[in-house]
């Protein structure tokens, strides 16, 4: 009787199971071409925050996205050419991040300390997205990342840290570049690996890299 009840709730739970999977076929059949490509790279994302990205396959990101595997072939070459378009897609979220950042905060980057302020808790929203991707072992796709950010951010971002801090201190761009550059990174690779890492800490690393440490009295 109770293996009775336990197969009639397996096949139940099997009737589910398929019935949401044709519900997500169903539903990508109506998505554009560009949506169902970003399905898959989203599908994509999800299974690599729990999963390296070597231990998947097509079918295990169809399966996920609820589309047929001819699809995948349709917008990506190969499984390494998904990993290159996520990293991509990553890259351009950092850069409407950073926008948006520039955009909202402006204002508020009147003083050094608001500068240093507001440029941690920037530095903390870049790798929240990428942290399960590395907890999971997929350290590449991550420092790949980390490696566009710095082409594609650090530059502008390394303008708006001196324009803030420089009222009342003195701090030049000039001859800083290269050594932004490389804080910048190291950064980036050290909040990843140490999610306890907070603002407060961005901020000391911030004034020991730049020899402002006068600016951390004012907390």
């Amino acid at each position: 009787m109770g293996l009775g009840k336990s197969v009639t709730k397996s096949q139940g739970h099997q009737g589910q199971e398929h019935q949401t999977s044709g519900v997500k076929q169903h539903r990508a059949a109506y998505l554009s071409a560009q949506d169902r490509r970003f399905t898959l790279i989203r599908a994509a994302k999800k299974l690599m925050d729990a999963q390296p990205a070597s231990a998947l396959s097509p079918a295990d990101i169809c399966r996920e996205a609820g589309c047929v595997r001819s699809l995948f072939y349709r917008y990506f070459s190969d499984m390494p050419d998904l990993v290159d378009q996520i990293v991509a897609y990553l890259i351009n979220a950092a850069k409407w991040d950073y926008q948006d950042w520039t955009r909202t905060e402006a204002d508020q980057r009147i003083t050094p300390r608001a500068t240093m302020e507001s440029v941690s808790r920037l530095f903390l929203t870049l790798v929240e997205p990428v942290r399960p991707l590395y907890a999971a072992g997929n350290s590449g796709i991550v420092l790949d990342y980390i490696d566009g950010c710095q082409k594609d951010i650090a530059p502008h971002l390394l303008g708006d840290f001196v324009d803030g801090v420089s009222v009342g201190h003195r701090l030049s761009a000039e001859g800083l570049e290269e050594t932004w550059g490389v804080f910048f990174t190291g950064l980036l690779i050290r909040l990843v690996q140490n999610p306890e890492t907070d603002a407060r800490d961005v901020r000391v690393l911030l004034a020991r890299a730049f020899h402002i440490e006068a600016l951390l009295n004012a907390w």
